[in-house]
């Protein structure tokens, strides 16, 4: 029996499955199967595993209160009063062009408020970004290639042959790639193009963006850009996570990846863990990638699978999906930081002329059949063609056939004379003047045709597109989907002829008076602006501007334009700057119980064990062998930076002042390759070895071995810290399971000092709480629920007599333990932060160029009001 989907024969598929995995044991029989069009079918039998779940999805994805919020609120101004303050903000997105879409109309709404906005895609879409006024940052990947090996590998685990044919590693580097691309985005001057156009391609055109200093205060990006949470995490900033199908673990349907047929399990049940589980599969196969990135470029923690898996989703990152909550409502179970805000549709219609052969086509005769597969790539496209041709012969139709990227209609074809072949053409156009609309199944084209009150059937390929052709045929505007592969001409036939009934012409308006209500990309903006209250971003002098500093002495967040103001007042002194984090992220683990924790451990340390000595032991041989890294990992070599930097500074109206260009100097000599500091860092330039050159390179050598010292020392620090660690926060949130509501929050360790303090805390705060817990918590329990309650106070009592201080006891060593590593990654990760620090002193001295005396004389009376020296 088919879990609680829509339409449940929208989702069949009988055919051969590429992959498949099973499982027997007491209580559980279940299956994962990959199926033919990209989706991940899930059979599962069990009668224990909605008891576990159940606590598992309350305890991590609290519901919201009351009826769902199917629409985000429309705060345009913050809850003070004030505007929203103004961002550097970057776009991660991965995809199609239909992916690609609604993310510039995002991003011009978004500019339109008064932020910085870069898109950062594939270069392909290059002049589609730029068009519509935004910057644009290539982060690599080939969305053809892309396309095309998603069709001919529909499933999430890719065929044999495939394999065979060494096209998994390629697609393997390309994924790190944009990986890395996407980091770039968040951190680098220009538009990433520096060596990856294609031959005579222009990259540059003047734009003041490609040499203005670009450092991210926010991220919004689609889940399958991947990289979003990792720089989040190492620049400390907000993300926000926009899609356009539903990618937040709910009990009310299953990923639309995944396809679950049930036997004894809850469908709520199998709708949840179906998330977790194509989160798996992603992981499985990206996952060294990832960690690698984090390791090597952020200087980040790597993580293991319990850490990873649903890591978005445990940390609350603020969600915006960009589908219709009149075709898919909010579910009850999703919490207050998801949205389901509506469509954006990037208008093009406006600025298009139909060429005369379109105009003649449509004149002729009734309103025709559109067929288009957009940007799918298939392998054999004169089938496809043949399918297609026949059967609008036998509907008795008129059609027009989008060629897309796959050259539907171009093969050695005979065209019929009621059909034209039609190139890119905008479909909010053309949709206007067509009967229905048969495609891929793609978000963007479905929503349009949907607005348009067009009856729509979906050829699903893989993805999401099953997904959202059974939300069609539930609400009646078109039949049942039919995957390319079960792709037939009677079958398209019946299927076209059934879209053009009256019934479904009726149901595609209804549905197209509802959408024309709404306003998803308003809802979205406002959505996005609504969650970066949680994030204390502002500047504490110039509210409209974000902090990018933290003055130590003070605790004050000053932006980059403050900062540059101070500074050349000589109100400040750069050695009390830090950068500054106005969103932490912990992706630590957090077990629930101490079983949880020691399985945590088991699983997870030695695993990351293994993979720090093999990534050190590489570095070692580096080091003894003489060999240097070619390339300093995640950005561009130092001495591109610094010449971007230094660009930026002499673009500045007029000169800096002696102070601010002192300041700019010390901070820029880090990125630059022949300063003695950087020359200390290991891998940030190749360097040339000769005869004559052994008196530099052993220096060098001898920083490198130092550099090195600290990575085997944080290596031997993290196994006992693991585990001391995790079993500590396992005891100290034991509790919490039976509602004890004395538990204290998890103490911080953030460097030597913090972690002795942390430590110190855990165990007085643990053994007291235990000891004094076995009279205060029974007296409170009498107090408020009588006799039952004094019993449940009992009972809390005695398991916190028993855990909390176990939780102290393990904490003597997790803690301090935590504070070592946390410093020895700084230590290790310094260099990483040079170019950004770099970046934010040139973006404060050109915004320092480009402001007015009043600015500046606002920021410093501000200063000295703030700090109570008024003169």
């Amino acid at each position: 029996m088919a879990a609680t989907q829509p339409t449940a024969d929208a989702l069949s598929d009988n055919r051969a499955i590429p992959a498949r995995l099973q499982s027997w044991k007491k209580s559980l029989d279940s299956v994962a199967t990959l199926s033919g069009y990209g989706s991940l079918d899930l059979n599962l039998a069990e009668q224990n595993l909605a008891r576990l779940f159940a606590r598992v999805r309350s305890s991590d994805y609290p519901p919201s209160a009351g009826v769902p919020r199917e629409k985000p609120p429309a705060p345009d101004l913050e809850e003070d009063g004030a505007a929203p303050v103004h961002l550097n903000i970057v776009i991660h997105v991965i995809g199609s062009r239909g992916d690609i879409q609604p993310f510039i109309v995002i991003g011009k709404t978004l500019k339109a408020y008064g932020h910085r906005v870069r898109l950062a895609t594939h270069l392909a879409f290059r002049d589609m970004v730029k068009e519509n006024g935004l910057e644009f940052f290539n982060i690599g990947g080939n969305p053809q290639e892309l396309m095309m090996f998603m069709v001919k590998n529909a499933g999430l685990l890719p065929e044999f042959k495939t394999l065979r044919s060494g096209a998994i590693q390629h697609h393997r580097r390309d994924m790190g790639d944009i990986i890395r691309g996407c980091w770039r985005s968040c951190v680098e001057t220009g538009d990433g193009t520096q060596g990856r156009e294609a031959p005579g391609d222009s990259a540059t055109d003047g734009a003041d963006h490609l040499t203005a200093p670009f450092v991210a205060d926010a991220i919004v990006a689609n889940p399958p850009s991947l990289a979003h949470i990792h720089c989040a995490e190492k620049l400390g900033i907000p993300l926000t996570i926009m899609f356009t199908m539903p990618w937040s673990p709910t009990q009310a349907f299953p990923h639309p990846l995944a396809r679950i047929r049930r036997y004894s399990t809850k469908p709520t049940v199998a709708n949840f863990i179906s998330y977790a589980v194509v989160d798996l599969l992603i992981w499985q196969g990206l996952g060294d990638i990832i960690n690698r990135f984090r390791r090597k470029t952020l200087g980040l923690d790597i993580l293991d699978t319990p850490q990873a898996l649903t890591l978005v989703h445990r940390l609350h990152v603020p969600h915006s999906y960009l589908w219709s909550p009149a075709l898919l409502p909010k579910p009850r179970d999703w919490s207050s930081n998801i949205d389901v805000c509506g469509f954006t549709f990037l208008s093009s219609a406006s600025h298009y002329t139909p060429p005369e052969d379109l105009l003649a086509f449509l004149r002729a005769g009734s309103p025709p059949v559109y067929v288009g597969f957009g940007s799918i790539v298939v392998e054999d496209p004169q089938r496809l063609s043949l399918i297609v041709f026949e059967a609008i012969q036998k509907t008795g139709q008129r059609a027009i056939i989008s060629k897309g990227w796959g050259g539907l209609g171009v093969s050695e074809v005979d065209v019929p004379e009621n059909i034209l072949l039609l190139d890119s053409c905008p479909h909010d156009w053309l949709f206007r003047h067509v009967s229905c609309v048969v495609h891929h199944g793609g978000a963007g084209t479905t929503a349009t045709g949907l607005k348009l009150g067009r009856p729509t059937v979906i050829v699903p390929f893989f993805g999401d597109q099953p997904f959202w052709g059974s939300i069609v045929a539930r609400h009646g505007v078109g039949p049942s989907p039919i995957p390319y592969r079960e792709l037939t001409v009677d079958r398209l036939a019946d299927a076209i002829l059934m879209a053009l009934e009256p019934s479904s012409r009726k149901k595609a308006h209804e549905i197209s008076e509802v959408i024309k209500q709404e306003s998803g990309t308003n809802a979205a903006i406002s959505s996005f602006h609504h969650h970066l209250r949680d994030a204390r971003i502002r500047c504490a002098l110039c509210p409209f501007r974000a902090a990018v500093w933290w003055l130590k002495d003070s605790e004050v967040p000053l932006s980059a334009f403050a900062m540059a103001v101070l500074a050349e007042a000589g109100l400040i002194k750069v050695r009390h700057l830090e950068l500054y984090r106005s969103k932490e992220y912990d992706t630590a683990r957090d077990p629930g119980t101490p079983l949880i924790a020691l399985v945590q451990v088991v699983l997870g340390s030695l695993a990351k064990f293994v993979t720090d000595v093999g990534d050190v032991s590489l570095e070692i041989l580096a080091v003894i062998s003489g060999q240097r890294r070619r390339k300093y990992s995640g950005r561009r070599s130092p001495d591109i930076e610094a010449e971007a930097i230094a660009r930026a500074i002499s673009a500045s109206s007029g000169d800096p002042s002696a102070a601010l260009a002192h300041t700019a100097s010390l901070v820029t000599a880090a990125c630059d390759p022949g300063k003695k500091r950087s020359d200390r860092r290991v891998g940030m330039r190749e360097e040339k070895r000769s005869p004559s050159g052994i008196t530099q390179w052993v220096p060098r050598a001898a920083a490198r071995t130092e550099h090195l010292a600290q990575e085997v020392l944080d290596i031997i620090v993290i196994p006992p810290m693991e585990i001391s660690l995790t079993l500590s926060k396992g005891f100290h949130n034991a509790p919490l399971v039976f509602h004890d509501n004395s538990v204290r929050d998890i103490p911080r360790a953030t460097g030597i000092r913090s972690g002795l303090k942390a430590a110190g805390k855990e165990l007085i705060f643990g053994v007291y709480d235990g000891v004094s817990g076995l009279v205060t918590l029974p007296r409170r329990g009498l107090k408020d629920s009588g006799a039952k309650g004094f019993i449940h106070g009992v009972g809390n009592g005695v398991g916190g007599f028993l855990s909390k201080p176990v939780a102290g006891l393990f904490g003597i060593a997790a803690y301090p333990l935590t504070g070592l590593h946390k410093h020895l990654k700084r230590s290790l990760a310094e260099e990483k932060q040079d170019h950004i620090k770099c970046a934010r002193i040139a973006q404060g001295v050109s915004e320092y160029h480009r402001s007015s005396l009043e600015e500046r004389e606002d920021v410093i009376r501000r200063w000295r009001v703030l700090t109570g020296n008024t003169h």
